[in-house]
């Protein structure tokens, strides 16, 4: 036993060596920034080689500093680290909901928040696998008015130092918020906010999968009345998802799997019989999108394309009788997950003769349309020209489009 004391205690002063090191080094790299960022430290729970380890920095914006604004980006950069999470909480005096995310390589980010000259924050809840030598163990904190960081505003380097887990996580329970986390599918690069009433929670964008996930940390726990909904890349707006969640303090609530409707347009609301009708928009890909017409109901399918994008071609409308119809979609994936319908557009089917103002021909027995039988389409024409001179309509030829064409029509319904 006595002869591993002297290797424990060579890895101890190394050890201790290398937090010495890099803390001067960070403290001198920071000063390099002007303001910098004050008391900068970076609570890790191991030092481990290739080791998962959690981080938890605390720093003070110096009084001479710029305001951290809410489009400005605070960025914690592992640059020997691999596999960085995002953050999940902020604990200090600030206005705002953070916005937590990750580049998926070596860094993590904090947006969304307004923070005062003076103001002490801690941030936590990260995690990064340590680098393989243990001189690279330092990190990087960064304000910078752009994602890029091109434009920085303050910064500071520093190196991790061990923290007893009772104190982290002391740390991290804090004061009694809660956590909530939504997520879900639309169609890629789609713009998605969160609401709660009239004041807008956070925003954020799908992925290029169409996946979307939105982490919110520091509210009141109890009832809330959330909305949310997406807008696409050709700015047409999704249904609103609205929910009541109740988010206990201490806790992290989840809703999940949450899918939004497809979006959808017309190419021409105005559409003469026997034209095709193309409805076009955009959900999460590969789901199946079912195109709804009322009244009466029809339905038709087709799927969304690997970049959410979707087409359905009503190749001929003369089944449909004149008159306005609302066209809307849903969405569906292969695991069983079913949208709201999508807002619904409208479209116009007018008559034959609506252009010329004339009869389509020999219209005496009420076939106001020529297709040899009096039913509900020559009934639309009719409905649609009631009231007006329209020869289109004027079965009696009296010059008016009354109750008496209407008489003849029913005369002859059915024939």
């Amino acid at each position: 036993m006595n002869s591993n004391k002297p290797a424990l205690f060579i890895s101890v002063c190394c050890a201790l060596f290398v937090w010495i090191f890099f803390l001067f080094a960070g403290i001198s790299q920071s000063k390099a920034q002007t303001p910098g960022l004050s008391n900068l430290v970076d609570y890790s729970n191991n030092w481990d080689i290739q080791e998962q380890a959690t981080h938890t920095f605390i720093f003070t914006l110096p009084l001479d500093a710029p305001q951290v604004n809410p489009t400005d980006y605070i960025r914690f950069r592992f640059d020997n680290y691999t596999d960085v999470t995002a953050p999940t909480y902020v604990q200090g005096t600030y206005a705002g909901t953070p916005d937590f995310s990750t580049d998926n390589t070596h860094n993590a980010y904090v947006t969304g928040i307004t923070v005062t000259p003076g103001t002490q924050l801690t941030i936590g809840g990260m995690t990064a696998v340590n680098p393989i030598v243990m001189l690279n163990l330092y990190t990087t904190v960064y304000i910078s008015e752009d994602f890029a960081t091109t434009i920085i505003k303050n910064s500071g380097t520093t190196a991790p130092i061990l923290l007893p887990n009772t104190i982290a996580m002391n740390m991290v329970v804090g004061l009694p918020y809660a956590n909530l986390q939504i997520s879900g599918y639309a169609a890629p690069y789609t713009y998605v906010l969160f609401n709660e009433g009239l004041s807008t929670l956070g925003t954020g964008y799908t992925s290029l999968t169409g996946y979307f996930s939105r982490y919110f940390s520091g509210i009141a726990g109890g009832t809330h009345y959330l909305s949310f909904y997406g807008i696409d890349q050709a700015n047409r707006n999704t249904s609103t998802i609205s929910v009541v969640l109740d988010t206990p303090i201490y806790q992290l609530t989840t809703l999940t799997d949450q899918l939004l409707s497809p979006t959808i347009a017309v190419d021409d609301v105005a559409i003469d019989p026997g034209e095709p009708i193309y409805a076009t928009g955009s959900a999460a890909p590969d789901t199946t999108i079912n195109l709804f017409t009322d009244s009466p109901l029809r339905s038709y399918a087709t799927t969304a394309d690997v970049d959410g994008n979707w087409t359905v071609t009503i190749t001929d409308s003369s089944g449909y009788v004149p008159g306005d119809y609302r066209l809307y979609a849903m969405a569906q994936t292969g695991t069983g997950l079913q949208s709201l319908f999508s807002p619904a557009v409208l479209f116009t089917l007018t008559p034959t003769s609506v252009g010329s103002g004339t009869a389509c021909g020999d219209i005496s027995e009420g076939d106001l349309n020529c297709d040899t039988l009096v039913n509900l389409a020559d009934f639309s024409i009719l409905m649609y020209y009631w009231g007006t001179i329209s020869p289109a309509a004027d079965i009696n030829l009296d010059g008016a489009v009354n109750l008496t064409d209407f008489s003849v029509m029913m005369y002859y319904w059915g024939s």
